[in-house]
């Protein structure tokens, strides 16, 4: 183990992964985070309150589309994880299909202009991410970047937030203190709009988040 060896700066990693746009590979750093990948002001720490389970995730208060809270967590606690093995945002039928019905996504991309924000919301933050995110737009039509994943209990039902949130979100794991950091990630596309774009890809929220009781 690097870190018991104390090779390492910190006991942390975190995961940068790349657009096609950037013309680099995805990268993962060990010991530290790297602030040049980082694209807004600073990164929002969240504390992992459920570790029997072996899996990175946070509580997931509420799914928002275009603002809006869809009170998917109102009868009974969500979780997110945070899954680098996972190409597409998976979760529990109970909640991606309302969701896929609700945005109504084109395969002939006619709507694709009008597709709204979704964000997931963890603490008093709504991360957001756009169309492009969640939509793969191909020579072959739209397909949404979504599945249906009913992972049976302990770990979850769980919403695991793949390839699609974690191109959109630099991402830090740090082990001694059992946070996840998140910030929006520096991609060559939109440099020159950062500040705008970590005020539209992390909001805030009042909505509180559950607990594991």
């Amino acid at each position: 183990n690097l870190a018991q060896a104390g090779v390492l700066e910190l006991d942390r990693f975190a995961v940068w992964l790349a657009l096609p746009s950037d013309g680099e590979d995805s990268e993962i750093t060990f010991g530290a985070f790297d602030d040049a990948r980082v694209a807004s002001d600073n990164v929002i720490w969240r504390k992992i309150v459920r570790t029997e389970t072996g899996v990175w995730q946070l509580p997931l208060s509420d799914v928002v589309v275009d603002g809006q809270d869809q009170k998917i967590c109102e009868d009974a606690p969500c979780w997110a994880g945070f899954d680098t093995g996972t190409t597409v945002i998976g979760g529990p039928r109970a909640i991606i299909e309302p969701l896929l019905l609700r945005l109504e996504i084109s395969k002939d991309c006619s709507n694709f202009r009008n597709l709204p924000m979704i964000g997931f919301v963890l603490g008093d933050h709504a991360f957001n991410l756009e169309p492009a995110d969640y939509v793969k737009k191909t020579s072959a039509g739209c397909f949404h970047q979504f599945l249906v994943v009913d992972l049976p209990p302990p770990r979850g039902p769980m919403v695991l937030l793949g390839e699609p949130f974690l191109r959109r979100f630099y991402t830090v794991f740090d082990r001694p203190t059992l946070k996840i950091g998140l910030s929006v990630a520096r991609h060559k596309a939109g440099q020159a709009q950062e500040k705008e774009l970590a005020a539209k890809f992390i909001t805030m929220r009042q909505a509180p988040a559950p607990t594991d009781d």
